[in-house]
């Protein structure tokens, strides 16, 4: 057994065909028109939504805490050399990219959660950032852009995914040259630097074992990688002026580097089994 449900108008058509004479069914359409034209006492259009211009960037708040994770893929770009190598990280280059090129992208770049700008004491300007939420965890480390004279000197990263010593030798070769920045420290192990001034990279590497008279041990082939300092492409000397402020922490620094030797040790270490 089927059921034929009619549309409530024609049921109400057939009622007045069948009750009505032809006047009231002209005065009943009268009122359905008219109380068809109405609608409730109170009822408010809702306004017009303003017109939004294409391309329009709405300004990006900096967090006081990172929120939700969000969709983008971890920093390897100094192994995979995507969307840049060194010493491009991300479209910066110290020494070419201008303040508001800094700007621009701490503003609109996924990979900053928060940010903060720093004065310094010899007239240059430093933006301190942290690493935006990725794949269900906040990201240990902070980062920093140096710029002077208002253009970007040297780009400090923490890196997102463990890299070690091992890997930045294979990708890059050896270094100019490894310095020990605080020779003097009470630490046996402590962090060196190893300088590829050509690609303008600083790569500074943790776990170096310091001998007592002063002497660099030579670091384990899986030392971990603290941090990945770019800086401007040339010669040595251009790199620790990026790396060092003022002319005597950069004298320093030159005469206590040193030419790597770790190659050997690298060697060493695999034909003997270490991993």
């Amino acid at each position: 057994m089927s059921l034929r449900v009619r549309p409530p108008f024609a049921s109400a058509a057939a009622f007045a065909s069948r009750h009505l004479n032809t006047g009231q069914i002209a005065a009943l359409c009268l009122l359905l028109l008219f109380l068809s034209a109405c609608g409730p006492a109170d009822y408010v259009p809702a306004p017009d939504l303003p017109h939004m211009p294409t391309g329009t960037v709405t300004p990006w708040e900096p967090l006081a805490v990172p929120t939700a994770p969000l969709n983008r893929p971890l920093d390897d770009s100094v192994l995979s050399g995507a969307p840049c190598a060194p010493p491009c990280w991300y479209g910066l280059v110290a020494g070419v990219t201008d303040a508001d090129e800094v700007r621009r992208f701490l503003d609109n770049s996924p990979f900053v959660a928060r940010q903060e700008r720093e004065s310094l004491a010899d007239g240059g300007e430093v933006y301190r950032w942290a690493w935006a939420p990725a794949g269900g965890a906040i990201v240990p480390g902070s980062n920093a852009l140096y710029l002077r004279d208002g253009v970007l000197q040297r780009i400090v990263v923490s890196p997102e995914v463990a890299l070690t010593l091992s890997q930045i030798v294979d990708a890059y070769g050896a270094p100019h040259g490894i310095d020990l920045p605080d020779p003097g420290a009470g630490a046996q192990s402590q962090t060196a630097h190893l300088y590829y001034p050509k690609q303008g990279l600083v790569v500074a590497i943790g776990e170096v074992e310091r001998a007592p008279e002063g002497d660099l041990i030579c670091p384990p082939r899986l030392a971990p990688v603290e941090a990945l300092i770019y800086v401007p492409a040339g010669e040595i000397g251009v790199a620790v002026a990026a790396l060092y402020d003022g002319p005597e922490a950069r004298d320093a620094t030159l005469a206590r580097l040193r030419e790597w030797d770790g190659a050997s040790c690298l060697t060493a270490e695999q034909d003997a089994g270490v991993e």
